[in-house]
């Protein structure tokens, strides 16, 4: 069973590609990390919604974590995962880890991907979007998250191990896919 960490910051397009990956791959199951920590959250009534997440205190946050990566091991039967999560988060307080080193070695990642789009480009994508509220954001900011996502990627790799990998979500979706598949095949 091969495990694949997919990251980015929040509108660089990370869900729309693995979404997108998943449909053209039958022997891979995609978890999101977050929706997993928010069921959990809502179960704890910590949080009521993804944005909640990032203010929750990190005791909450962590216990979270750990959760999520219990429930994607027990569900994984012996399939290649894509995992969608956060390597770097923006809360309220700063930026902090998205998953701790207990919850790597859970998970056991094959690989890390970090997905990536211009600063601009990740704007015009919160803008649109409809059903998430994102804090403001500058470019420099943009720049600044895209960068602690590599550094991660480099952490947590340097922790499990586990190769790291680019995928520019510039021009379209398809061709992020197209370079995420072939990352994982």
């Amino acid at each position: 069973m091969d495990v694949t960490l997919v990251s980015g910051v929040p509108g660089a397009g990370v869900s729309s590609v693995v979404s997108a990956a998943t449909k053209e791959l039958d022997d891979v199951r995609l978890f999101n990390f977050g929706d997993v920590m928010l069921e959990q959250a809502m179960a704890r009534r910590v949080a009521e919604s993804r944005d909640d997440l990032g203010d929750i205190p990190a005791y909450e946050r962590e216990y979270l974590q750990r959760a999520a990566a219990e429930y994607v091991r027990d569900q994984s039967t012996g399939t290649d995962l894509l995992v969608n999560a956060r390597f770097v988060v923006a809360t309220s307080q700063g930026y902090v880890h998205g998953l701790p080193e207990d919850v790597l070695w859970e998970i056991n990642p094959d690989r890390f991907v970090v997905v990536e789009a211009p600063p601009s480009a990740v704007s015009r994508r919160r803008d649109a979007d409809e059903y998430r509220i994102y804090p403001e954001a500058t470019e420099e900011s943009l720049e600044f998250h895209q960068e602690l996502n590599r550094q991660a990627a480099l952490l947590y790799s340097a922790r499990v191990g586990g190769s790291i990998h680019h995928v520019s979500n510039e021009d379209t979706v398809e061709s992020a896919k197209d370079r995420l598949i072939e990352v994982i095949s």
